[in-house]
């Protein structure tokens, strides 16, 4: 079975890296997150991930819409996959709504969101014209 080609981008910063795929052949299969490796042990958590729609099947259903998987301390200590929480959500429905969400979300400082994650429209973001008057 030959495999999709991917595009992937990958920012590390101390442990901390941001990641970005996207299905070549199928634009909406996205998945955007934040990964934490820890000093002292190998591999690496995903923190947080946001994922476009993927193909749902009666035992996956979210896979069918944009998700968001969260990691809890809970399955993390119960030796279960670190982002096994997943929410269905309406906050994105393209990938570049979900870079939005996804730096708005992990709080990349308003300036550096500005000049690095521009709005795709070119138009300022409401929220963030909150959050400057705060």
């Amino acid at each position: 079975m030959q495999k999709e080609p991917l595009l992937l981008l990958l920012l590390t910063v101390s442990n901390f890296s941001g990641f970005i795929t996207q299905n070549l052949a199928f634009i909406e299969n996205f998945s955007i997150g934040l990964s934490f490796s820890p000093k002292d042990e190998k591999g690496k958590i995903v923190l947080f991930r946001c994922n476009g729609p993927h193909g749902g099947t009666k035992n996956i259903p979210h896979h069918a819409s944009c998700h968001i998987h969260t990691s809890t301390a809970d399955r993390i200590n119960n030796g279960l996959k670190p982002e096994g929480q997943i929410d269905m959500t309406n906050e994105y429905s393209t990938i570049e709504d979900a870079i939005q969400f996804y730096v708005r979300r992990i709080n990349i400082v308003i300036t550096d969101r500005q000049k690095h994650f521009p709005s795709p429209s070119g138009q300022i973001d409401l929220f963030t014209q909150i959050e400057e008057n705060m």
